[in-house]
């Protein structure tokens, strides 16, 4: 008995292309407060696309290598509009994590390591940038800032803490 053709295939999955170890350290003979931690570069081989040094869990996880946010085609990257003052801020290398109310829509699920990044001048289409989420975590510290508290008052919430590494090229 043969078996029957499925009438609705799945398409096949996109390989991940990764990126290797370009240089790599250990943080804690500089910081103690990175002990047991991995630091590294990573550098696309195709498209020649380098990070900055990441700081890694695992030594496994850093021979592991990243997804290339150029060469790995994401559908969905991460859409964040700013305002002027913080694009700019962004964009001039001055400013590096992007501070967001934990919830729903930011979050551990939602800013996972190595996904894609499109920050934008508003919601417009003329001003964007694209990048690479390279942390993540949650913390209280920065409702304490003056520009916390210019955006959402004086409340004391989880906050969501995006590092992300904009592409230069």
């Amino acid at each position: 008995m043969t078996k029957q053709p499925t009438l609705f295939a799945m398409p096949p999955k996109t390989r991940v292309k990764r990126m290797h170890v370009v240089d790599a350290g250990d943080p804690s003979h500089y910081d103690p407060a990175f002990p047991n931690r991995h630091i590294a570069q990573f550098g696309c081989r195709r498209c020649k696309f380098e990070t900055d040094w990441v700081l890694m869990d695992t030594i496994s996880e850093t021979k592991r290598g990243i997804p290339c946010p150029r060469c790995t085609f994401d559908p969905s990257p991460l859409f964040v509009p700013l305002r002027a003052e913080y694009f700019d801020a962004f964009v001039s290398g001055d400013k590096t994590t992007e501070y967001r109310k934990y919830g729903a829509g930011w979050n551990e699920r939602t800013c996972t390591r190595f996904r894609g990044v499109v920050l934008s001048r508003g919601y417009g289409k003329q001003d964007r940038h694209v990048g690479l989420i390279t942390d993540f975590e949650i913390s209280r510290e920065p409702c304490s800032m003056d520009a916390w508290k210019a955006c959402y008052g004086d409340q004391v919430v989880d906050v969501a803490c995006i590092t992300i590494q904009l592409d230069r090229r």
